[in-house]
């Protein structure tokens, strides 16, 4: 899981920076050049931005059902865990 986000992360910078060839392209549309459709390349990013915040939310889950507490404080741990969701 680390490391499709670390892939994840260098793609969504470079996309950024490399969404218009030339990037100077993208703040003066005066400049000969092209750019890749933004909304796509968004909702795209957006996507996977969502599903590797689903991901990380689930993946400790099992490791806390295991673990030897009380039940009481496994929820309270899990709803813990689930904060950084928000």
């Amino acid at each position: 899981m680390l490391a499709f986000i670390i892939v994840y992360g260098i793609w969504t910078a470079f996309s950024a920076i490399l969404l218009c060839n030339p990037p100077d392209h993208f703040w003066n549309p005066k400049i000969k050049g092209h750019c890749m459709n933004e909304l796509r390349l968004w909702f795209t990013n957006a996507g996977l931005n969502i599903a590797t915040d689903f991901a990380l939310l689930i993946l400790p889950m099992p490791i806390i059902y295991k673990l030897r507490l009380p039940q009481k404080q496994k929820i309270i741990l899990g709803c813990i865990m689930s904060l950084g969701f928000l």
